[in-house]
């Protein structure tokens, strides 16, 4: 912000870094999920290794707290004034 960029492209990056790498992590899960399904076969009663409703389940409720957990250092981020973060 002290070099002249605006609320929502702070705003964007801060939430655009936090979505990619978490990204990157849930896609690194899914292949281990369905690589290591046989193995886990045994021991999940009544849900398939490779069953899309989970695997979509998941991946949204974790999309949700990516995003949150993203926002709150985001929003931090553009109420402080630029001026006291160079001062210190």
């Amino acid at each position: 912000m002290a070099l002249g960029a605006g609320s929502r492209s702070i705003l964007r990056l801060v939430v655009a870094e936090g979505v990619l790498t978490a990204g990157v992590g849930a896609l690194a899960g899914v292949v281990a999920s369905l690589s290591l399904g046989k193995v886990l076969r045994n021991q999940v009663y009544g849900v398939g290794t490779t069953d899309p409703m989970t695997l979509v389940s998941i991946f949204v409720v974790l999309a949700v707290a990516v995003v949150a957990a993203c926002l709150a250092p985001a929003l931090r981020a553009v109420r402080t004034d630029p001026a006291v973060v160079l001062r210190e």
